[in-house]
């Protein structure tokens, strides 16, 4: 996964060779993107259903204009949710676990705005996973035990880049960041 993200942080930065020098993040600027995410590693396996990721997050950027003027850097809000279940089948009898993750955090993001429309960026969220589990259906060999509550800290590392059709909507993609470890999505800057 470590390589991955590398391997992407270098691709979007040697795309954005150009020495134009417009600034796509800017301070002031607020950039709300809304994604959704493929990929998780949460509850995920044979017999499992995932459903794909949603996340909205926020970002204000409170510095611009360094190392050379091309370097911002912003500090927002992050909310993920995901859903799973597992399905078995016994003797005509369906049932199985719910699992939900809901991550909220807090994100700092580092970046690179040199190249008109392109906005590049890598930062990290901090925050918590509230994951919970529930039985569902009816078991063949009567009661389980109850609903596990699981989680914790979150700290995830990403990369992402915006490229912006207008001055305020752009498309968005990230990796590593969230509950999935690939999103997409769009992004309203006002």
């Amino acid at each position: 996964m470590k390589k991955i993200i590398l391997l992407f942080s270098i691709a979007a930065f040697s795309l954005a060779s150009s020495s134009a020098k417009a600034q796509s993040f800017s301070e002031g600027d607020n950039v709300l993107n809304l994604t959704v995410g493929f990929g998780s590693g949460v509850y995920s396996g044979a017999g499992y259903t995932v459903s794909p990721a949603l996340a909205v997050s926020m970002e204000h950027c409170f510095w611009d204009n360094l190392i050379n003027g091309d370097f911002s850097i912003g500090i927002g809000g992050y909310l993920g949710f995901q859903t799973s279940k597992t399905k078995a089948v016994w003797a005509g009898r369906e049932y199985g676990y719910r699992y939900t993750s809901i991550v909220p955090a807090a994100r700092g993001t580092f970046h690179w705005t040199g190249v008109d429309k392109l906005d590049t960026y890598a930062g990290v969220s901090i925050g918590g996973n509230i994951a919970t589990s529930n039985a569902y259906g009816d078991w063949p060999f009567g009661t389980v035990g109850p609903a596990s509550n699981v989680g914790g800290a979150y700290v995830a590392p990403f990369v992402g880049a915006r490229w912006y059709f207008t001055d305020s909507f752009c498309a968005t993609a990230e990796m590593g960041s969230g509950i999935a470890y690939f999103n997409i999505g769009v992004g309203f800057k006002f």
